[in-house]
């Protein structure tokens, strides 16, 4: 947690371990400022971790993509107040959450996404109500995921879901009564489970947060995560661990592939401008460039695609290699079941 925080007099907000958790060592020599504590940390693959912090500020960003050899980290102010956890499903592509004021009263919730692997974020759900700290990440699948929001007093108590893979967000009705909500987790889009720093009971979904019921496990749970679809752990005050968990086959339900296109930077432009879109499955994509009067002036991408972030240059010339005039233009992103648009500027 780093120094001035729950009494603790250690400044490395980080530690390493080679022997299984037997020894471990401080990390120091950030590329970048280094962060004054650490709440949230996310494995995305072999290669890259990324973690975020801390809990009443500072905010920090912080990421390896060489298995923890160096460690970058950003100083994430300008976004958040502090920030206490971290997702990502993609190297480039994830989400932070955290506090707009240090001070709990004045604070709302928010959420950040980054497509660059953390160079620049954009606010996806600031809360509607002041109180609130964007407290626990939890993505079942790329298209469903929940935040929990943690609340000191007053009720009602509510938490976030997206079922578009994080470009919106839903405020929904946790409970009327008063809970100091923590953890949240969900092991499937439907069944999860909320964890709090009270003496409240657990309580359990199996409708997507619809409806909620007390569940048979230790209170004080703060942390859920969730190892393939039938192994998972809780932690708190005490530690849980899911094993061989199944669930009831639900009647499937067909997935339409998330599909973003992101506006375009810089807009207006002159020169040149970069088209970046998010493709959550591989696919057919045609990606082109449309005049105001709805004539395909440019064609820059038609094929099947991998899943992931991808990003396209765009220099303000026709498919002949002619420069366009300034105007209005459009940006069409096609697959097979989605159509996304953006408007363009371009000056000359």
């Amino acid at each position: 947690m780093g120094t001035g925080e729950f009494g603790t007099t250690d400044p490395a907000p980080l530690y390493e371990t080679h022997d299984g958790g037997a020894f471990w060592s401080p990390i120091t020599g950030f590329d970048g400022p280094t962060p004054a504590g650490l709440c949230g940390m996310h494995v995305v693959n072999d290669s890259t971790v990324v973690a975020v912090g801390r809990v009443r500020g500072p905010a920090f960003f912080t990421r390896t993509t060489d298995r923890g050899q160096t460690w970058q980290s950003v100083d994430m102010s300008a976004y958040a107040a502090g920030l206490i956890d971290v997702y990502f499903t993609h190297p480039d592509s994830g989400f932070a959450v955290g506090l707009t004021d240090t001070e709990h009263e004045r604070s709302r919730g928010i959420v950040l996404k980054t497509t660059d692997g953390g160079a620049t974020w954009t606010p996806r759900h600031t809360s509607t109500r002041t109180g609130e700290w964007a407290w626990k990440l939890s993505f079942p699948s790329r298209r469903v995921g929940y935040v929990s929001l943690q609340r000191n007093s007053q009720t009602p108590i509510f938490f976030l879901k997206t079922t578009d893979g994080g470009h919106t967000w839903q405020e929904k009705l946790f409970t009327t009564n008063y809970y100091f909500v923590q953890g949240i987790g969900f092991i499937t889009e439907t069944h999860g489970w909320i964890g709090g720093n009270s003496s409240s009971p657990v309580y359990a979904t199996t409708d997507g947060g619809e409806t909620w019921h007390t569940e048979r496990l230790r209170p004080r749970l703060n942390r859920f995560r969730f190892l393939g679809d039938s192994l998972g752990y809780a932690v708190g005050r005490s530690v849980h661990k899911l094993a061989n968990w199944t669930s009831t086959p639900a009647e499937p339900v067909p997935e339409a592939p998330t599909l973003w296109l992101y506006p375009n930077v810089p807009n207006p432009f002159t020169a040149q401008t970069t088209l970046r879109y998010d493709l959550d499955a591989p696919g057919t994509v045609d990606l082109a460039i449309y005049d105001a009067l709805g004539r395909r002036v440019r064609t820059l991408v038609t094929g099947r695609q991998p899943a992931g972030l991808h990003t396209i240059p765009w220099d303000g010339t026709d498919d002949a290699g002619r420069p366009l005039p300034s105007g209005v233009y459009f940006s069409r992103l096609r697959t097979a079941s989605a159509l996304h648009a953006r408007a363009l500027i371009l000056r000359r």
